[in-house]
């Protein structure tokens, strides 16, 4: 298979590569190379031009080739960098969603048919369709199916302009503030370093990328800006809901017409991002991975969009939410923990990034650990606690205890584990004051099945301390006869 020479790729970017193959997230990418996602995603999308790609499963099936892919293990106990980290985020980067569908439009009939659909969708639009309101459960646990359920119809666009902009002002502001201070610093740093100019090719507009130590320092003043615009949004957009109160949209009778019903929705999404991208609330920011100015939503649009399809994800995930046992699934990770008092709050539902066919409920607790229960089966199947901590000397255990501790969590909760130990291969592993002890099915044959980016394993994050505190397990729901 291709494989880019060394010379291609630098050395950053052969590192993210090595990572991306081992089927970790952006996330965990930037964990375990001490940087930020922001930075991740750069590096990914200048492997992605590189390589003549534009997705995440294209990269990886290009990057197959045996240096990378191979993780050497070694018996004996000696800890060695993680190959996977257990705590995996959700499948979306950077909380926004889009539906970037493209029409092929060659024929003059075709246009004709575009304009009669257009029209049949103005008329659709204009209807009734479905009040919503914000779909992020913050609630107790207990209210999941509650947050899902039916609302009366009204306007979908009276519901998105009902919301005054006075108390929301000082916010917007402070947008723009922090946008002029990072243009600022762009345009000091292009004065005082060498750049590499160029025109996009389809807008015409003049590019300029940065590079070496320049480009370096842009990245982590954009990384800055991005997550300083990321938490001003998000208190915008609670102010907004407030005062815009929506209300989901409503569920189908059947899961036929609910998907057929999503596929409308995705639709009007789509719509409304342009709108909002060419008429909206935005701001022109330099963006390091494309070189140019790029807009980006903030004020009511970023609200508006993110309203929109977090509602469209509640409604997408209504049939999965109904086989939703919160009750069930808060007393099995008390189980798994030992911890009958453990506070938790249903969150959303989510594809399992080591398993993407399989489904999770997950939880939050009070410290911001999170749990995953596989929606199916009712079991524990991740968690990641907020525990990336030093650990003092006199409290740190030896390995052989942090491997008994292990073990012993293991026997507790992985039901598989003693059916398939003839065919595991087994590593030990650390990262700072946490080491990972890991089985897992790779020496089998997985290409053309679901686990070909990453066979099912079971890894515990247990702390130098003694304590569990990540868990990650894809073997219970591995099926032999469906391979």
């Amino acid at each position: 298979m291709f494989m880019p020479p060394d010379s291609e790729l630098s050395g950053r970017e052969r590192e993210v590569a090595a990572l991306l193959l081992q089927g970790k997230s952006n996330k965990q990418i930037a964990f375990d190379l001490g940087v930020s996602v922001r930075t991740v995603e750069y590096h990914l999308s200048r492997i992605y031009a590189k390589l003549g790609v534009s997705s995440r499963a294209a990269a990886v099936l290009k990057l197959n080739a045996p240096p990378l892919r191979e993780s050497p293990g070694q018996p004996g106990g000696v800890l060695r960098e993680s190959t996977v980290d257990p705590g995996l985020p959700p499948p979306h980067n950077g909380g926004s969603t889009a539906f970037p569908w493209r029409f092929p439009m060659k024929r003059w009939w075709l246009w004709l048919l575009v304009l009669v659909l257009l029209a049949i969708l103005c008329v659709c639009l204009l209807l009734p369709v479905a009040r919503y309101r914000a779909p992020i459960f913050s609630g107790p646990a207990a209210t999941v199916t509650e947050a899902v359920q039916a609302a009366p119809p009204v306007p979908i666009a009276t519901v998105l302009a009902s919301a005054t902009p006075a108390p929301r002002t000082d916010l917007r502001q402070e947008i723009q503030a922090l946008a002029a201070e990072y243009d600022q610093a762009v345009q000091a740093e292009r004065r005082s370093a060498p750049v590499q100019t160029g025109r996009d090719p389809h807008s015409g507009e003049e590019t300029f990328l940065f590079q070496g130590e320049a480009l370096e320092r842009i990245l982590k003043l954009y990384d800055r800006f991005g997550q300083q615009l990321h938490d001003l949004n998000e208190e915008y957009l609670a102010l907004y809901r407030a005062e815009a109160a929506p209300t989901p949209f409503p569920t189908r009778p059947s899961a036929a017409q609910n998907e057929a019903y999503s596929r409308q929705l995705e639709a009007g999404y789509q719509s409304l991002l342009e709108q909002e991208l060419e008429e909206g609330d935005t701001l022109l920011v330099y963006d390091p991975a494309e070189g140019q100015y790029v807009p980006m939503l903030v004020g009511d649009s970023y609200a508006r969009l993110e309203l929109y399809a977090r509602a469209l994800g509640v409604l997408q995930q209504a049939p999965l939410a109904a086989q939703v046992d919160p009750a069930a699934d808060v007393a099995a990770i008390r189980q798994a923990l030992g911890d009958p008092d453990l506070q938790l709050l249903f969150q959303d539902i989510r594809p399992l990034a080591n398993a993407p066919a399989f489904q999770a409920a997950v939880y939050t607790g009070p410290d911001g650990g999170q749990y995953w229960v596989e929606v199916s089966s009712g079991r524990l199947v991740e968690m990641e606690m907020n525990s990336h901590l030093e650990v003092p000397a006199f409290e740190a255990q030896d390995v052989e205890q942090l491997r008994a501790i292990a073990a012993q969590f293991v026997q507790a909760n992985a039901l598989r584990l003693e059916e398939l130990q003839g065919q595991l291969a087994y590593e030990e592993s650390g990262k700072g004051s946490i080491y990972f002890f890991r089985w897992d099915l790779r020496g089998l044959d997985w290409s053309g099945t679901e686990w070909e980016m990453m066979p099912p394993l079971l890894q515990v994050g247990v702390r130098a301390d003694g304590q569990v505190v990540a868990y990650l397990n894809t073997l219970d729901l591995y099926d032999p006869e469906a391979k």
